[in-house]
């Protein structure tokens, strides 16, 4: 039986581009789940060095040493989920979630939920363990990751996360996948829930949110580096998206070692 512990908090950390990079050690008591958003990093486990991708999930307990090592050209950015258990890590200390479409969902959820106005704690570390057990530890069912719909979804999936930032048109996703622009709808619809135009968005409004609270980028380039053309209309979809403007969200998030 899984013994869920008490949620302590949820921050973002974004890996500095130059300069020191100092790891923490963890303190008796907690334990820490690092969950990559962006970037690269590099870790050492059992002789071996790892590298830590977007969706790699490092699940630290107290003693262990967190990531220390990063690509300064794409250094990384990470959800941090701090427990408060002294117990044994229930997954193993490294490992992936590998489902793009249901990743981006996950990360937007706990942190709008754990900074909503009344965070239900008990039940938000219920869904984090529920998620992480499920996706970073489940069996792959790889006869629906080899299905040739799947392969299509993963190729867009995987371009978008990659060119989110740049103008995208429905043709290109269509031409990449070798579909229709209807069949393309559909899948979607049936694999993201979201239109592709929602998908786009949504990972869009992920980075922004992301940016927000790990730097102290102006507004219109975070924006611009979310892949909004048009700042004024970045502030409207955000607003309506999140339930607060830009700055708010910044000053209910950020991580308060930047100010």
């Amino acid at each position: 039986m899984i013994v869920v512990p008490e949620l302590y908090q949820i921050w973002h950390y974004q890996a500095p581009r130059g300069g020191s990079h100092v790891p923490r050690v963890i303190e008796e008591g907690q334990q820490d789940i690092e969950i990559f958003v962006s970037g690269r990093g590099f870790f050492e486990h059992e002789g071996s060095l790892i590298e830590a991708t977007t969706g790699t999930v490092l699940w630290h307990i107290p003693g262990d040493t967190t990531i220390y090592m990063r690509d300064p050209e794409s250094p990384y950015a990470c959800i941090v989920v701090t427990l408060l258990d002294q117990s044994a890590r229930p997954l193993p200390r490294i490992s992936q979630w590998t489902d793009r479409t249901s990743f981006r969902p996950f990360i937007d959820r706990i942190l709008t939920e754990f900074h909503s106005e009344s965070p239900d704690l008990k039940k938000l570390a219920c869904y984090i363990y529920g998620q992480l057990y499920w996706h970073c530890q489940a069996p792959v069912d790889t006869s629906h990751t080899n299905s040739k719909r799947n392969r299509e979804m993963k190729r867009v999936t995987d371009w978008i996360e990659e060119h989110y930032a740049e103008d995208i048109h429905l043709e290109q996703l269509a031409g990449l996948s070798g579909v229709s622009l209807p069949h393309l709808h559909t899948l979607f619809k049936q694999y993201a829930d979201k239109t592709p135009y929602q998908f786009i968005q949504a990972r869009r409004l992920q980075e922004a949110k992301i940016l927000l609270a790990s730097t102290l980028l102006p507004v219109k380039e975070v924006a611009a580096r979310s892949g909004f053309r048009d700042v004024g209309n970045f502030c409207r979809v955000f607003k309506q998206s999140s339930g607060a403007t830009a700055q708010e969200f910044r000053l209910q998030h950020m991580d308060n070692r930047l100010s």
